[in-house]
């Protein structure tokens, strides 16, 4: 991962990291869209009641975004990545489906978007994108 220097720059690389927008992030914290922005820009500190909405809503991590110690995600993300990976075994398993590995990479990125994201992922999905990435 590149050295990101500021907090505002290391916010701004999580958004884009998990596909959202200013306003998007805004409207699922409950952060003012203007007061956001100036987070991104360092025109002002993060408060920690703002910290505390992007772990709730995103899982970003409050003391990475602060001091870029520790990893971007919250504590739970390695738990959360090792069951994903473990629903798409399955999944691949119960439907005889071989994918490269670069495929299963691809399908594994796009569904922990989705979760960054805050989406829910179904297992119908998980098998919908096996099928798509094995044609």
């Amino acid at each position: 991962m590149k050295k990101l220097d500021g907090f505002g720059a290391r916010l701004s690389d999580l958004r884009k990291r998990s596909g959202l927008t200013q306003k998007e992030v805004a409207e699922r914290t409950g952060i003012n869209l203007r007061t956001y922005q100036t987070y991104e820009i360092e025109g002002r500190e993060v408060s920690s009641a703002a910290l505390f909405a992007l772990d709730e809503a995103f899982n970003w991590n409050p003391r990475w975004i602060l001091s870029g110690k520790d990893t971007p995600y919250g504590g739970d993300t390695f738990q959360i990545a090792s069951q994903l990976l473990e629903r798409i075994e399955q999944a691949q398993s119960s439907m005889a489906i071989a994918l490269t590995v670069p495929k299963k990479i691809k399908v594994f990125d796009y569904l922990m978007s989705a979760i960054w994201q805050g989406r829910d992922v179904p297992d119908s999905e998980i098998k919908d994108l096996l099928v798509m990435s094995a044609e």
